[in-house]
């Protein structure tokens, strides 16, 4: 799916004084920690079809983080972006298909999707999600990058990383169509680990699990004239990874705990046999 940013209003921005003066006080309530009249005075005022009881109802039930919960959140917030054309709820629809932060799978092309209606709209955070400047300028991956903050920023930062490092797209376990999708940039990378090691590191200095396991994996293996083979340190980076809910690092942590038991089983083995034939 091609975007096309445009500047444009946030849905927000046209204030009725009666839901205004209902909005904020919700607010009051929200900073009684009254809950359940915050949740009763905006869920009547949904009638009214205005975005931004929708948008914060929403990440109410979201952060409650319950199967009951998150389906109300998402709900809410597809009335928003797919009836009401919110961009904002575009927006945030968009970074919650990208994490999976409802509980469910992430789903990068519905990120996509999302992204693309929002920033269609003029939403700026979305136009960086993109790939796109403030201007509607089309960011390269490197640029994109150095601008794109968080979680994002970090997934995109061990993208180009491991893109660097296997020297092919798809090899780096990025689809041609996605990548094109995407960044709209040139398929020919030259392998280049010092590269790749650079923007590895960045993702793991913004708080990227998985970049701490590829980087541990990197160590395990080595890279003959720029990384020794390090299984210590190795196994301590996808140890730290695994510490900090990354299931792939867990399951691999124990696929190389499984390998190493075997191998000392083997090794006792050989010293029975031994034993037996003195």
């Amino acid at each position: 799916m091609d975007c096309m940013p445009e500047m444009g209003a946030s849905c927000f921005e046209d204030e009725n004084s009666e839901l205004e003066a209902i909005y904020k006080l919700g607010i009051e309530y929200l900073k009684e920690n009254d809950m359940e009249k915050l949740v009763s005075l905006w869920t009547k005022a949904l009638k009214y079809n205005d975005s931004r009881f929708y948008l914060s109802l929403a990440m109410y039930y979201l952060y409650k983080n319950t199967e009951d919960s998150s389906r109300k959140g998402m709900e809410l917030l597809h009335k928003a972006a797919d009836e009401l054309n919110c961009d904002l709820c575009q927006f945030e629809l968009g970074n919650i298909y990208f994490s999976g932060a409802d509980g469910s799978e992430p789903d990068i092309m519905k990120a996509h999707e999302y992204w693309c209606k929002a920033a269609e709209q003029g939403n700026k955070e979305a136009m960086y999600k993109l790939g796109y400047s403030e201007k509607g300028e089309r960011l390269g991956l490197a640029e994109l990058a150095d601008t794109v903050e968080g979680i994002e920023g970090a997934a995109i930062n061990l993208m180009l990383g491991m893109i660097y490092y296997h020297g092919d797209v798809e090899a780096a376990g990025v689809s041609e169509n996605l990548f094109r999708s995407f960044f709209d940039s040139d398929m020919a990378v030259e392998r280049d680990v010092s590269k790749a090691l650079f923007y590895i590191q960045r993702a793991i200095d913004m708080g990227y699990s998985q970049a701490k396991l590829q980087l541990g994996i990197i160590y395990l293996i080595g890279e003959d004239g720029v990384i020794e083979p390090d299984r210590e340190k190795g196994i301590g980076l996808i140890a730290e990874a695994a510490s900090e809910g990354s299931k792939d690092a867990l399951d691999l942590l124990l696929e190389l705990d499984e390998d190493d038991f075997d191998g000392d089983e083997d090794e006792a083995g050989d010293d029975g046999e031994n034993g037996e034939s003195e």
